[in-house]
């Protein structure tokens, strides 16, 4: 055995040379794209987006169940922007849980242990449902139903 040969070594660097050209490449379009290319940003939009999921899963939900009894809302929901959890000065909406309108409810994946969502809810003067949260670069998603 005398090693790669000219030949195996001229295929070695055809393919190193093909995979840095496809990798280039691919940064290029997504740099074009607009697309973030840092990991730390990757995770926020990551965040973000699940955020934005869930405060839709959280006013369809409101919804359905205003649907279902008759126009009435879950009795916490008020004209006041509250947050949404278990602490004293937020408003509790386990009973969408309780009643199968919602699997379990949302935490903020940033910081899931805490008693107190990012979410907010409050009613409008029209009387639409909003279910807002703040993002980490103070960026406010927001649900209107």
């Amino acid at each position: 055995m005398r090693g790669l040969g000219v030949l195996g070594v001229f295929i070695s660097v055809a393919v190193i040379v093909s995979v840095v050209t496809a990798g280039f490449y691919l940064y290029q379009r997504a740099e074009e794209a607009g697309l973030p290319n840092d990991p730390v940003e990757i995770f926020e939009e990551a965040r973000a987006s699940e955020r934005g999921l869930d405060a839709k899963r959280i006013a369809d939900a409101i919804f359905a169940y205003t649907v279902d009894n008759k126009g009435q809302l879950p009795a916490a929901i008020s004209s006041e922007p509250t947050c949404i959890g278990s602490a004293v000065e937020c408003v509790s909406l386990e009973v969408l849980v309780r009643e199968g309108y919602l699997r379990h409810m949302p935490t903020d994946p940033f910081d899931a242990n805490s008693i107190k969502t990012a979410f907010m809810v409050y009613k409008r003067n029209d009387g639409r449902i909003v279910v807002e949260v703040i993002g980490e670069n103070n960026q406010v998603i927001k649900e209107v139903r």
